[in-house]
């Protein structure tokens, strides 16, 4: 499993969502494409929010570079656009993992705010629980399922 890590502002974050609730699609925008040391293979991808320090949830989604859409009022966030058809709400994910999580991304002296695109989650802060989570959320959501977690709902809640 590769965890990478995106970036969201206020405005961003409800950009992306208003996109969402009329799709019902798990997507990304970013000005540069997920670099090819990557696997094509499910990431997943740890949704941060710069403007309140929250971890907003986990989308899954693969490499592939999808048409362009209109996602951000910034046409430069709107260059390579990834998409995937599950998520985890970050209200589904465990408070002692959501807390460790966000603590990693926001906070101390290696937090990832300051990461442009997507950048990898570092192997040495995963824990074997974050991969249990994800396994069992996956089981208990998805059975027989080739594609990890459920569907994407509608993720309407704005910050």
């Amino acid at each position: 499993m590769t965890f990478l890590t995106t970036r969201f502002t206020r405005e961003t974050w409800a950009e992306n969502n208003r996109y969402r609730d009329t799709h019902q699609e798990c997507i990304y925008g970013l000005g540069v494409p997920i670099s090819d040391k990557h696997p094509h293979g499910p990431l997943y991808i740890l949704e941060m929010n710069n403007t309140t320090n929250e971890l907003m949830g986990i989308g899954i989604i693969t490499k592939k570079i999808h048409p362009r859409v209109s996602i951000y009022m910034n046409p430069y966030y709107n260059r390579y656009i990834y998409k995937g058809n599950h998520y985890i709400p970050a209200s589904d994910i465990p408070a002692k993992i959501r807390e460790e999580l966000e603590a990693k991304l926001f906070k101390g002296r290696g937090h990832l705010k300051r990461g442009k695109s997507m950048t990898q989650f570092p192997a040495k802060w995963l824990k074997q629980e974050y991969y249990d989570f994800v396994e069992n959320y996956r089981n208990r959501n998805v059975k027989g399922s080739s594609l990890p977690i459920h569907k994407l709902m509608s993720n309407s809640s704005t910050v």
